[in-house]
């Protein structure tokens, strides 16, 4: 974001490393909010460096600000170009340009389900199934999602997410579940607690990003990261009920809730309605 904004390559940009004795009071952003959060202020910053640097250069070179503009990672005056180095570098051998810039989340009605929400992160998914009459097993054959991502600011990153989201989603959807007895938990280990392998992937696995720039974060780009994990199970569900007819409620989607909502197992917990 920093190197785009400013015009400059990557390997100009060094990110360093926090210390909270000196660095401004933030408490932090985590998940999908980063791109959001942290984007827009890195890209406040880098706009408000900008407009800083106009200004010196009109004092070092001479002009008005406004006669100076900041592109291509250059500093210009109608056809006289500049890098930032030969700007700063009049101001004094231990010259520091400074710029702060910041995101603020948009106020919402206090209590709300959506305080804090700055923005949607739609996504959408489709899943083919088999379903065992006899046995109730689920064979997952196909699975497409699409996350509408606004922009990417990564894409290879960012596709990956939508990809292991999926992944994670089908775990959710089929296995996961965490057992409790007389308030203890029984499946704390790997071989108890069931996570999708290789062999649970569906032969085809379709992910694909909708980019049309229109999210509120930098360059249109809008928070992605979990937005492929939701849509499985539900996408999961409808496709046993358009198999067999059978609703499940609860998850993890087993055989044994499809059995039991097919009516051929005994009374029981059986997670459907």
């Amino acid at each position: 974001v920093a190197a785009q904004t400013l015009g400059i390559p990557q390997s100009q940009v060094e990110v360093g490393h926090p210390d909270t004795a000196l660095d401004l009071p933030f408490s932090g952003v985590n998940a999908q909010r980063t791109t959001m959060q942290m984007g827009t202020a890195v890209q406040n910053t880098c706009e408000n460096l900008k407009v800083e640097l106009t200004f010196l250069a009109s004092q070092v070179r001479g002009g008005k600000p406004e006669e100076w503009k900041v592109a291509e990672g250059r500093l210009w005056r109608a056809e006289n170009r500049f890098s930032f180095s030969d700007i700063i570098l009049l101001l004094g051998d231990n010259a520091l340009v400074k710029a702060i810039g910041y995101y603020s989340v948009p106020r919402t009605e206090k209590g709300s389900a959506f305080s804090a929400m700055d923005h949607w992160a739609p996504s959408a998914g489709i899943a083919e199934v088999e379903v065992n009459r006899e046995t109730g097993e689920i064979r997952l054959l196909q699975f497409s999602v699409v996350a509408d991502a606004g922009k990417a600011l990564h894409y290879i990153s960012a596709k990956s997410q939508v990809e292991g989201g999926s992944v994670m989603g089908i775990g959710h959807a089929l296995f996961e579940d965490l057992v409790y007895e007389n308030g203890q938990l029984q499946n704390a280990d790997p071989f108890q607690y069931r996570l999708p392998v290789l062999k649970d992937m569906p032969e085809s696995l379709f992910s694909s990003m909708l980019e049309n720039e229109d999210g509120p974060g930098p360059f249109g780009s809008k928070g992605m990261s979990q937005t492929s994990i939701v849509t499985v199970a539900p996408a999961i569900g409808n496709a046993v009920y358009d198999a067999v007819g059978v609703r499940i409620r609860s998850l993890p989607i087993t055989p044994e809730k499809i059995l039991r909502g097919m009516g051929k197992l005994g009374s029981g917990r059986s997670g459907h309605d």
